[in-house]
Parts: structure tokens; sequence; C-alpha cells
């Protein structure tokens, strides 16, 4: 699920800035509140479908569970561990295949904007008449999306696939290849948020200033521009005489 909703987030990504630099009249025309509703609920809609996907075929069953609770393994509590998964004898159903497919099919699509999208971004930036400070901020942005979407194969899926491979092969990991995939897993909640703090200056300044290790930029400006009082140039007006005719 973590890989999904990273996948979607990735892909409106994508879609948004393809539609900001290769279709600017669509951008304008449908930059409204109602269809930004509209694209919000259709988000809503794929995670819950994939939720509903993942609950019905992956999730262990009431029967399942009290087998479990049954096995008696050495030095393992099996009625307090976590299962998730699908058996290819009991689990497989014409509803589960169904829904399974449905959420291939889904990610297949995303990767399938995602390519095109990047494609086109970049075959823009290649051939517009942008400024150079322009397009060098487009260029930051498009590396941004394309390390976004590669943070979710470096530290979910790679390791996952390893896992599995060490699973289903019967070999046994080394606790440093264990370390090592336990480590990239938890460390993709932390990646994406700091690419976007390394690429975007607006945001890495917030954030430093709320921390207290650099001063707001707002502050700095109020700083500069302060009007001392004793630094006014004073004006002395001499007496004045009245001439009477």
């Amino acid at each position: 699920m973590s890989f999904f909703s990273t996948l979607l987030l990735v892909t409106n990504g994508f879609f948004h800035r393809y539609l900001q630099l290769c279709r600017e009249d669509v951008f304008r025309r449908y930059s409204s509140k109602g269809n930004t509703t509209i694209a919000i609920s259709f988000n809503i809609a794929v995670l819950l479908a994939v939720l509903v996907a993942i609950y019905v075929t992956v999730w262990p069953s009431a029967h399942f569970k009290e087998l479990v609770r049954t096995i008696e393994f050495f030095g393992l509590d099996l009625g307090r561990t976590s299962f998730i998964g699908f058996s290819i004898k009991h689990s497989i159903t014409p509803m589960n295949m169904a829904l399974i497919f449905n959420v291939m099919v889904l990610t297949g699509i995303l990767l399938w904007i995602d390519i095109l999208c990047a494609g086109s971004i970049n075959a823009q930036l290649r051939s517009s008449a942008f400024s150079n400070k322009l397009r060098s901020l487009q260029r930051q942005m498009f590396i941004l999306l394309l390390l976004q979407a590669a943070a979710p194969i470096i530290f979910l899926q790679i390791p996952y696939a390893i896992a599995i491979f060490y699973l289903f092969t019967g070999h046994s990991t080394t606790p440093f290849i264990s370390v090592i995939i336990g480590v990239l897993l938890a460390l993709h909640p932390l990646i994406d948020p700091m690419l976007v703090l390394a690429f975007v200056k607006d945001y890495r300044i917030y954030i430093l200033s709320k921390l207290n290790i650099r001063k707001s930029p707002k502050l700095i400006l109020a700083k500069n521009n302060k009007i001392v009082a004793d630094e006014i140039p004073k004006v002395y007006i001499g007496p004045i005489t009245a001439i009477s005719s």
C-alpha cells in the first residue's frame, strides 16, 4: 500500500507538471476548485479500490487465525503474529483474481502515465524557448520528480524483492543483509521530504527558520530596512524675522 500510494502521488506530480509545461491551455481551463475536488475524489477512489483488494485478497480470515492458534512452534507465539498474503490453494477465487488483476492494471496505468509525461516534459524542456533561469528551474523540478519516482523502487521494491528471493529459494540471510533491508524500508518515509527540501529552496529556508538554524528572510529584510531615529539627519532652521512694510 505504501508503494502504491507513493506511486499515485508521483503520478499526480508528473501529470501536473505535464499540464503546466505542455498543455498550458488545458491547465488554465481546468484549474478550478470544482475540478480540483474531482481530481482529489478520483485519487481517493483509486486508493479505496486498492485497500479493498488488499483486505479481501491478502487479509487473514477468522478461520486462518483459529487454525494458527492450534499450531505450536518453539520460541514463537503464532497467535500473536501478523500474517498477510494469499494461499494458492485456498485463496485463489475468481473474485480474488479479479481484484489482484485490477490492482496490477492500475499500477501499469500509473507507470504508463509517468513514462509518457516524463518523455513529454523532457522534450518540451529541450525545444521550448525558455529563459536560462526558467529552464534551469523547470529542469530542477523535473529531476526532483524522477528521484521521487525512483525512491519507492530503491527503498521499497528492491528490499522487498530481495526478501522474497531469500524466502522462496530457501537461502538464509546474513545479519548484515537483514539490517540493510530493514534500514532501507524504514528510510523510505524520510527520503521524499528530504528530496523536496534539497531541491526547493523556499521550503528549505522555511524549515531552517522554524528550527532557528537560519533567520527568516522577512526578519532579515525588516532588519536591513529598519530606520533608526538617531541616524535621521537633523535640519536646523534659524530664527525667522518678520519684516513689516
